[in-house]
């Protein structure tokens, strides 16, 4: 439940770039000695503020608890391995020499307000402001809280707080989202205007290369632990040149030297795609530096005894495939329970979805109001320039989008790892590495002229109110 409940409130958190201003934020001298023991703030003293703009502390802490929820749902399973406490003080946990576990989520929760405010100013200034449509959707967020607190029959209050702190309320969060909501209007504008010719993609192609070029290979590594002769069977594996005869000599290798039962013999760990070059790697320095495909190397650690080799399968090469464009409802099953329940009610959305204008806006709006994916349904689901490469959308997902026979329009709800999609196919999108090489621009674009608005609209951040935050 608390996956579902998360998933239906987190709104996009870290979507605006996180970057190094030109001109540090000004801080308030007065403030600056100021702490909890010698002043006691209260939620609605300012955390941030600009010539028309301002964040109180009980913005910041939903800010705050947002970045907090979203790191706990991604990480529950490795919570134990970064020494991290949910039930503990943030302020008293380190997350490194230099700063708690407190500042880990409080520092880039203030440079995100800072930046929303920059973002404010320009909006202003450009005579950009809230219009209905924006003013509906923020309703509907507020009113999607108090639906869920009813339909489960929650305390609004308690449910509000125990989510996003002490400090806030159904009140706060308006506030919060109105700016949030503004900010993402200029951000669009400025979006908007950024047009990347082909030379422009080329040009960038040529500047980072290593970041473009991509080898596949299968490797398998020989253990003097497990096998005496490892280094021999190294060298003979070595002299295999084609996919099906490496992965034949590794088959035979463990049925017969390791005595692995047959049907137990796993091949799917040998092959590797999408590898970018690494300095640091010998064998992916050969990989670059001229290797042709069918040709293998040896990685040799006499050591410890330890021979892994490694066969080329694809020289050198750019992701010149098409991606694809799509929109998709995201529904787990922590939610329903089994993938059949799931299915079930999946097409139950499906067959209101088709009573109705059945279109790619229709569909948006069945993500925005079912999805259990908070990032994107804010945008209708939609997801954009989706290349073949591993992803967060399991394999099922991959093969329905790429599917030769895929048309503009095709619904289906596919099976995924732990989830079910109803994927709506909006149709091809950019070749994929001049997607990567547009995002990158767009990125730099964006950093340039958040910069520029630094350098117009100035912003006070009192870090002693915003330390003063109960977490």
């Amino acid at each position: 439940m608390q996956k579902r409940l998360l998933a239906l409130l987190l709104a996009v958190a870290f979507v605006l770039s996180l970057v190094s201003c030109g001109k540090e934020a000004k801080e308030d001298d007065s403030q600056k000695e100021d702490t909890e023991e010698t002043h006691n703030y209260t939620a609605q003293d300012i955390v941030v503020e600009s010539e028309n703009f301002q964040f109180t502390r009980a913005e910041f802490s939903y800010q705050f608890y947002r970045n907090y929820n979203d790191f706990v749902l991604l990480n529950e399973e490795y919570m134990q391995y970064f020494g991290f406490d949910t039930t503990a003080s943030l302020k008293e946990q380190a997350y490194s020499e230099e700063m708690t576990w407190f500042d880990y989520f409080a520092q880039p929760s203030l440079e995100y307000l800072r930046q929303m405010l920059l973002l404010c100013e320009g909006a202003t200034a450009a005579g950009i402001t809230l219009d209905e449509e924006d003013t509906s959707q923020i309703d509907a967020e507020i009113t999607s809280i108090e639906t869920y607190v009813r339909d489960y029959e929650y305390d609004l209050e308690e449910f509000i707080t125990t989510l996003f702190g002490t400090d806030v309320t159904l009140g706060t969060i308006r506030s919060f989202l109105e700016k949030d909501r503004l900010a993402y209007k200029y951000r669009d504008v400025i979006v908007e205007d950024y047009h990347f010719s082909k030379e422009d993609l080329d040009a960038y192609l040529n500047e980072h290369t290593d970041d473009f070029y991509f080898i596949d290979y299968l490797s398998y590594t020989f253990d003097e632990d497990t096998d005496a002769n490892a280094a021999d069977n190294a060298e003979k594996l070595a002299a295999v040149t084609d996919a099906a005869s490496f992965e034949s000599f590794v088959r035979t290798y463990e049925t017969s030297t390791l005595e692995v039962e047959e049907n137990a013999v796993d091949l799917s760990a040998l092959s590797s795609e999408y590898m970018r070059k690494d300095a640091d790697s010998a064998f992916s320095t050969w990989a670059f530096d001229g290797a042709q495909a069918g040709t293998t190397y040896v990685d040799k650690n006499d050591v410890d005894g330890i021979y892994t080799v490694y066969l080329l399968t694809k020289a050198p090469y750019l992701q010149d495939y098409v991606t694809k464009n799509f929109r998709y409802v995201y529904m787990t099953l922590d939610t329903y329970g089994t993938y059949d329940k799931a299915e079930e009610r999946a097409n139950e959305l499906l067959d209101t979805w088709r009573a109705g204008d059945a279109d790619a806006d229709s569909f948006g709006e069945l993500a925005y109001n079912y999805s259990e994916d908070a990032t994107t349904a804010q945008s209708g689901g939609l997801t954009e320039n989706l290349g073949m490469a591993p992803s967060k959308f399991s394999d099922s997902v991959i093969d329905w989008l790429y599917d030769p026979a895929r048309q503009t329009g095709d619904v289906d709800v596919v099976r995924g790892e732990d989830a079910c999609f109803i994927l709506y196919f909006e149709g091809d999108g950019q070749i994929e590495w001049e997607s990567e090489a547009s995002a990158a621009l767009t990125e730099e674009a964006f950093t340039e002229d958040i910069e520029a608005l630094d350098e117009i609209y100035e912003t006070t951040v009192y870090d002693a109110v915003a330390d003063s935050l109960s977490a």
